[in-house]
C-alpha cells in the first residue's frame, strides 16, 4: 500500500483560534497527511509548531495511531538530542488531534534545494549529513527507525542548527510491517520488498539526501528524467527504479569533480541497494565525516552552517536521560556485500574498513 501524498487536506483553522492553550497565529505548511501552523504560548512567551492531522484522515484508526505514534516517539528521544525537534503537548479537542512542537524559524532543505538549482555548499552538505546521521544514530539507539528522511523534514534554523521532523510514519525495531508509507523518491528498496528493516533504511535515504545536495537539483532529475517526467506516475516509477537491484545512480566523482573522491565513495556506499553493502550504523557513517572532513573549511563539531548567527553552537547528539536505549540494530562490521572495487577507490576501501574496525573495537569495548 502505498500512501497517497498528492490528497490536499482541509483548508485549516484561522488565525486566533485555541488548541490548548496555545493561539494559532498563522498556516505555515499543508501536506496530505496534516497541516503544521505557527502558534504562540503565552504562558512561556514562545512560538510553537502545531500540526494538526488532515480532516480526511481524521476517521482513519490506523492514520491516528501513527500520529499518536509520533508524539510519542518525539517525547521518549526527549529534548537532549539537538538534531530531533521536541514536542510539548499533544492536544486532543473537538476540531482535531495536534501535536504542539518545537518551533524552529528557518527553512527545509527542500526548500534550500528548490531555491539552489546547482549543487550545495560542500561544507553546508556535509553538516546536514553529520547532524543527520547523529540525530537519526540517537533515534536507532532508542529502537527507533524514521523510514521518511527527505529534505522537507530536515529543517534548517537559525545559526545553522540541523533538526529532524516527522516522525509521523516511524516504527520500532521490534514491530516492522510491509506496507509502504512515506516518500517513495528517497525509499529504501528493502521496505518496498517488505522486508524486516533497520536503520540501515534511514541510511539509505540519507545517502540519496546526500547524492541530491551535492549535485544540485538540475542534474538530479536530469539523470532522473526517467522517473521524474510524470508526476502521476512518479511514485510507482520511484519503486521500480530503487527496487532494481541492476540500476545505480552514476558516482557523483563524475559528475561534480569538486567533491572530494572519498565523500563520492560514503554517498556511494550509503546508496547501495543491498542493506548489507551500507555502513552498519550512523555511528560508523559519522566517525568516518568527523575524521576526514573536519578540516574541510568548518569543523563538523561545536560550528554550526554558516547561515545567520556564526557563534552559535551545536553539540552532538545523546539519547535522552532517563530513557532505556536499545542496544544497536547489529554489529559494527564492514558489510558483507560491498560496492565493486572498480566504483571505489583503493584509499577509499582503505579509510571506509578501517574506521568499520575501529567501531569493531569501540562495540566491543561497550559490549564486552
Amino acid at each position: 500500500m502505498v500512501m497517497d501524498e498528492s490528497k490536499e487536506p482541509t483548508v485549516g483553522l484561522p488565525a486566533g483560534t485555541k488548541v490548548g492553550k496555545y493561539e494559532i497565529r498563522q498556516k505555515l505548511a499543508l501536506g496530505g497527511q496534516a497541516i503544521v501552523y505557527k502558534g504562540y504560548d503565552s504562558s512561556l512567551d514562545r512560538f510553537v509548531a502545531i500540526k494538526q492531522i488532515s480532516t480526511h484522515l481524521a476517521e482513519d484508526p490506523k492514520f491516528i495511531d501513527r500520529f499518536r505514534n509520533e508524539a510519542q516517539i518525539l517525547a521518549k528521544l526527549g529534548t537532549e538530542n539537538p538534531a530531533i525537534i521536541s514536542i510539548h503537548e499533544l492536544v486532543v479537542q473537538p476540531d482535531g488531534l495536534f501535536i504542539v512542537m518545537e518551533y524552529v524559524d528557518g527553512q527545509s532543505l527542500e526548500e534550500l534545494m528548490s531555491q539552489t538549482p546547482g549543487p550545495l555548499d560542500s561544507n553546508l552538505a556535509l553538516q546536514v549529513l553529520w547532524r543527520v546521521s547523529a540525530g537519526l544514530h540517537a533515534a536507532h539507539l532508542a529502537g527507533i527507525i524514521h523510514r521518511d528522511i527527505k529534505p522537507s523534514n530536515i529543517i534548517i534554523g537559525e545559526g545553522g542548527r540541523v533538526k529532524i521532523a516527522d516522525f509521523g510514519v516511524a516504527a520500532t525495531t521490534s514491530g516492522q510491517t510491509s506496507m509502504v508509507l512515506g516518500t517513495t523518491k528517497y525509499m529504501a528498496p528493502e521496505i518496498f520488498a517488505g522486508e524486516t528493516i533497520d536503520g540501515r533504511a534511514d541510511m539509505y535515504s540519507l545517502g540519496f539526501i546526500a547524492y541530491e545536495m551535492l549535485i544540485g537539483r538540475e542534474k538530479f532529475n536530469e539523470i532522473f528524467a526517467d522517473v521524474v517526467r510524470d508526476r502521476h506516475s512518479e511514485a510507482f516509477r520511484w519503486m521500480k527504479w530503487h527496487g532494481n537491484s541492476s540500476v545505480t545512480a552514476p558516482p557523483i566523482k563524475e559528475i561534480n569533480p569538486e567533491i572530494l573522491e572519498l565523500l563520492s565513495d560514503i554517498v556511494e556506499m550509503m546508496m547501495a541497494k543491498k542493506a548489507d553493502a551500507r555502513f552498519e550504523t550512523m555511528e560508523t557513517l559519522g566517525r568516518l565525516l568527523k575524521q576526514h572532513f573536519s578540516t574541510r573549511g568548518r569543523e563538523l563539531q561545536g560550528e554550526p552552517i554558516q547561515l545567520i548567527h556564526p557563534d552559535a553552537g551545536v553539540e552532538e547528539s545523546k539519547p535522552a536521560p532517563g530513557v532505556e536505549v536499545a542496544k544497536p540494530v547489529g554489529p559494527f562490521a564492514l558489510p558483507t556485500a560491498p560496492l565493486p572495487r572498480r566504483r571505489l577507490s583503493v584509499r577509499s576501501w582503505v579509510i571506509i574498513g578501517a574506521a568499520c574496525v575501529v567501531a569493531v573495537i569501540a562495540a566491543g569495548l561497550v559490549l564486552g
